[in-house]
């Protein structure tokens, strides 16, 4: 398991707190976000396939807000 999943499933035995966790293009299958599932395989955009987690108390679309200012601190 990677370590980046580890720290939310199941840590120390307590109740898991992932809602979804994959790819990000499967994740916004999931939800029906086409534009950006094409966008990542688009090499105009800078956006890349990459396993997140989702937690419990947010849905898949907070995503786009993380990786928003993710993006911000890069600039």
């Amino acid at each position: 398991m990677p370590p980046e999943f580890a720290e939310w499933i199941n840590p120390g035995g307590e109740r898991s707190r992932v809602r979804h966790s994959g790819k990000i293009r499967s994740l916004f299958w999931l939800v029906k976000l086409d534009v950006l599932v094409k966008a990542i395989d688009d090499p105009a955009f800078t956006i890349t396939d990459e396993i997140r987690v989702v937690p419990q108390e947010v849905s898949i679309i907070w995503i786009l807000y993380y990786l928003f200012e993710e993006g911000k601190e890069d600039s």
